[in-house]
């Protein structure tokens, strides 16, 4: 006995085609995902009662929560982040643009996310009432300037430079050195700054002015994670939705509003 031919419409192959590629990304994303976060940096990613919790930790979680897929963390100094992920020990992290430095300029072994998630700003901030006067980067030089270690690499790579008074290893120290009065103005993200400073329970108030920059975070996502690059693309176009739908700005003003 012959086996009857099955026989399907041109419109029917052509729904084929089209739907194909979509049914193969559902059916292959992988069901977990190793995030790797730079240490001390509250409350972007902290540690609390051995959970790892804070900004970034909760914007993946959300990114991924439709697509069912477990998210592990651990956390190492900012700088071997990437190092990380080359050497399989994770599948993502998340990287910084800003000025000249885009996403094409990062390593092949990932696959960066054109939308950011998030933003954090590089500000002028003092002591409110304090006798403060900064309207360009060269009203600076008078004045006692305090800015985390790492600060001066991104300052500098924007074609800004001049020499601080202070370089904290912990943005802690580096507020409470300001309302000290140890340093006049320090450089960082006023919303990060006040939140730090009501958790410290400072009772003097700072204030912002002349922002120098704004560091975009995108997510990072290892190409050797996923299947297909299609899975990737989509990835990424859930964290485009996401934050055209203001999802990821209430998680980040929900941190810097609570402390």
């Amino acid at each position: 006995m012959k086996t009857p031919l099955i026989h399907f419409t041109f419109l029917q192959l052509l729904l084929i085609a089209l739907l194909l590629p979509y049914l193969c990304v559902a059916g292959e994303m992988p069901k977990s995902i190793r995030y790797v976060g730079g240490q001390g940096l509250w409350p972007v990613i902290f540690q609390e009662q051995g959970t790892i919790k804070g900004i970034q930790p909760d914007i993946i979680r959300l990114m991924l929560q439709p697509y069912k897929i477990r998210m592990s963390i651990h956390t190492v100094p900012q700088a071997r982040t990437l190092f990380e992920i080359n050497n399989n020990n994770a599948d993502a992290t998340t990287v910084i643009t800003y000025g000249e430095l885009g996403i094409d300029d990062y390593p092949d072994f990932i696959s960066v996310c054109e939308t950011p998630l998030w933003y954090l700003s590089s500000e002028v901030i003092w002591v409110k009432g304090s006798p403060i006067e900064v309207y360009k980067v060269e009203d600076l030089d008078q004045y006692r300037i305090g800015m985390l270690n790492t600060t001066p690499g991104l300052l500098e790579k924007a074609g800004l430079h001049w020499s601080a008074h202070g370089y904290f290893h912990s943005i802690d120290a580096m507020v409470k050195s300001l309302v000290a009065g140890r340093v006049d103005v320090i450089i960082m993200d006023l919303r990060h700054a006040q939140a730090i400073a009501n958790r410290l329970g400072v009772e003097r108030p700072i204030q912002g002015g002349l922002k120098l920059l704004r560091l975009n975070m995108h997510l990072a996502i290892a190409r050797h994670w996923a299947s297909t690059p299609e899975q990737l693309d989509q990835l990424c176009q859930s964290v485009k939705e996401l934050q055209q739908q203001g999802k990821f700005d209430s998680i980040v003003e929900s941190y810097f509003s609570l402390h």
